[in-house]
């Protein structure tokens, strides 16, 4: 055995004196490589953040585009639209104004232009439906104040968590109980009806809104409870009216009042008018499963996620609410390797029409080379976009893969400066 030892020292050496074979890089004409012409249609993520209406308008905010639109409640069709930054609620106020509350500031605005009309400093980032109370937040009682002169508005059971509001911020329901803003009146905490569904066990509070306003306001509510009824209280509690909201036995989540008519929403999509003073409920509207649904004098708004909203008007057809409008975005780059994991990025870019100058680099996940399966499988990009020598924006993409049919893609993010950010999709044309 010992006098094959240096002739296995010697094949060893041998071998590892031999060079491994390099795994082939991707070259940059890969279809999936960013080079070449790449085009898309961005548009600001069109979350529709608040729903207010009032005098035949709707008002959509979309915070995250710093827009305010109005719509003509019948028909859907847009009245205006009003760039307003930092916007974080909006609110129809009775003396027939909008009210836009964000960044500190409280604008006040033609209800059918939406032309500023005032501004004001008001601290918060939430309105009552009336416009006439700001807070920090919808959850708490913290920090209210008058929207008309800013000043700290009487208030108790400040630590309390509020699980809903009246319109005009007048009655809380917090932890299964009606409790009034201004001295912390407590009431309603059981339920003062029979229980119509055997499934639901536990009936709870699960809305609440003012039943008068004005100088009545404070003296009763309505309350929406989770088994689908409403009740009608004093401020004391007591059960003065009760209606069947729901046949479902769904809970009302929303609730609206104008003092005679009450309309409601339930977890179902169930939308409907209940007359006060008779009782009489007219058909309830079907909306479908949604996950955020609002109630407004002029009809209901339905959401099933960040991009699809209707709004049904009281006895008419429902429309969609209006997308934001896209920006078509061309990219025509040369990449060019610089080591095993980067290309740099070179060429123009078209953003709405205007042409810019793009300086930048393509990344992969690990290495930009053939072993990586799919090849290659994560590029990374980000790019400058340069108006001469001035920056103007930035453009970032990950790479993402459908079917074969479709081809590769890049889901991408537009910052352009003093502008609002977009997102999109770059693909092949």
């Amino acid at each position: 055995m010992r006098r094959l030892l240096p002739a296995l020292a010697g094949l060893t050496l041998l071998l590892t004196a031999c060079p491994r074979p390099l795994t082939p890089e991707v070259p940059m004409t890969d279809p999936k490589i960013l080079s070449g012409r790449w085009a898309g249609e961005f548009v600001v993520p069109s979350q529709v953040s608040s729903v207010r209406a009032g005098a035949g308008v709707v008002y959509v905010l979309r915070a995250s585009a710093g827009q305010v639109v109005a719509l003509d409640a019948r028909t859907g069709g847009v009245l205006a639209r009003a760039a307003r930054p930092q916007a974080q609620a909006i609110a129809y106020s009775p003396s027939g104004a909008l009210y836009v509350l964000g960044g500190g500031k409280l604008t006040v605005h033609d209800p059918r232009t939406l032309v500023q009309t005032a501004a004001r400093d008001v601290p918060g980032s939430h309105l009552s439906v009336d416009g006439e109370v700001a807070s920090t937040d919808a959850f708490t009682a913290n920090a209210r104040v008058g929207t008309a002169d800013g000043k700290p508005l009487p208030t108790s059971n400040e630590r309390k968590i509020l699980t809903d509001r009246s319109s005009d911020d007048v009655w809380w329901l917090s932890e299964g109980r009606a409790l009034r803003a201004k001295d912390g009146l407590s009431s309603g905490g059981a339920s003062g009806h029979g229980n119509p569904c055997a499934l639901t066990s536990n009936l709870a509070p699960t809305s609440i809104e003012s039943a008068a306003f004005g100088p009545q306001s404070g003296s009763a509510y309505l309350q929406g409870w989770s088994d689908g009824t409403i009740e009608l209280r004093a401020a004391n509690g007591a059960v003065q009216r009760t209606f069947k909201a729901s046949a479902t036995c769904s809970p009302v989540v929303d609730l609206y009042s104008d003092g005679r008519t009450v309309v409601y929403v339930t977890r179902a999509g169930e939308a409907g008018q209940i007359n006060v003073q008779t009782g009489e409920a007219s058909a309830a509207q079907a909306l479908g499963s949604a996950m955020n649904l609002t109630v407004t004098p002029e009809g209901v708004s339905a959401g099933s996620d960040q991009q699809l909203y209707s709004f049904r008007p009281w006895g008419s057809a429902a429309y969609d609410l209006p997308a934001e409008p896209s920006v078509p975005v061309t990219l025509n780059v040369t990449a060019t390797r610089l080591n095993s994991e980067t290309a740099s990025l070179t060429g123009s870019a078209s953003v709405g029409g205007r042409t810019l100058t793009v300086q930048g680099t393509l990344r992969g996940s690990r290495v930009l080379l053939a072993q990586t399966s799919p090849v290659p499988s994560g590029l990374f990009f980000s790019v400058t976009l340069l108006d001469g020598a001035a920056e103007t924006g930035s453009l970032t993409g990950t790479s993402f893969f459908y079917s074969s049919s479709q081809g590769p893609a890049y889901q991408s993010t537009l910052i352009m400066k003093g502008g609002a950010t977009l997102q999109g999709e770059l693909r092949r044309p």
